[in-house]
């Protein structure tokens, strides 16, 4: 069975009309049974870019990115303003 790591770059393709999103597409498609990863990150970069750039796909970004995130766990402020203005919760534990 093959392995394919998705990157960020490859899955905006899946959401939005770029240079050689139709070609990625139908290779997705034929391979969609295979075994797919990506790193952790994944989630936070598309849904950066697409609360950028094309906020009306986050419903479809979010749909893309598979099972609901819980919290993204950051004490980073403009990473929690990005992923929150991207729709996710974020948590920041502090001492009583």
């Amino acid at each position: 069975m093959a392995l394919y790591y998705l990157d960020a770059s490859a899955a905006f393709k899946l959401l939005a009309a770029e240079e050689h999103a139709e070609a990625f597409l139908a290779f997705y498609r034929e391979h969609r049974s295979e075994a797919w990863i990506s790193s952790d990150l994944l989630r936070i970069e598309v849904s950066r870019a697409v609360a950028r750039n094309w906020p009306g796909l986050i419903p479809d970004a979010q749909r893309l990115l598979g099972p609901e995130l819980t919290a993204l766990v950051t004490y980073d402020d403009r990473l929690a303003k990005a992923a929150a203005d991207a729709g996710m919760p974020v948590l920041a534990p502090h001492d009583a």
